[in-house]
């Protein structure tokens, strides 16, 4: 969530970022393991994707849906970079291999109101909604950086390491496992 919001724009490793008070911690880790780096030392950041399958997370957001609460943040136009519980472990194991550098990994990016949906057909909930100006409000700027369209591309990882993501495009089949361990609808 560092990146600026780009809209529809492609975001590689080398787009702007913007650094605020919930995002600071991330930016300082980043600042450290580059600091690290040298021709001795290998440091390698990896930028993941929103973690989506069955974590707390998501299932937080699956009871959100399942309750008809609305759970889409930001434009249902705009952009989320995703990645599924089950490829973290690989990309981790990929890092190990590669170059000192920044790196984003991820699943292919999805439009927002398809992201949405996807938690509302999860729990058969019917069509999944945005939170409205006010509710951001309340929450405050906390909730800014997960509203950014940020169209996240992980190419440059793959090309680095060789790997991809085994679940290349989100889907309501990436919340199955945590839907049923939930007992939500279905």
């Amino acid at each position: 969530m560092l990146y600026a919001d780009q809209g529809d724009e492609w975001i590689t490793e080398q787009s702007p970022v913007d650094i605020t008070p919930t995002t600071e911690p991330a930016a300082v880790g980043e600042c450290c393991v580059q600091e690290y780096s040298c021709g001795s030392r290998v440091g390698v950041v990896l930028r993941f994707g929103t973690i989506v399958g069955d974590d707390r997370q998501t299932r937080y957001w699956l009871r959100a849906a399942a309750s008809g609460r609305s759970v889409g943040i930001g434009q249902p136009a705009d952009w989320a970079h995703v990645i599924h519980t089950d490829d973290l472990g690989g990309a981790v194991l990929a890092a190990l291999q590669a170059p000192s550098g920044v790196y984003n990994v991820g699943a292919e990016p999805v439009q927002r109101h398809d992201l949405v949906q996807g938690y509302a057909d999860a729990v058969s909930a019917g069509s999944g909604g945005f939170m409205g100006a006010w509710t951001r409000w309340m929450i405050g700027p906390r909730l800014e950086p997960l509203a950014r369209s940020l169209r996240v591309s992980a190419d440059h990882f793959a090309a680095q390491t060789g790997w991809r993501a085994s679940r290349p495009e989100f889907g309501a089949c990436w919340l199955e496992e945590a839907v049923e361990l939930q007992n939500l609808s279905r």
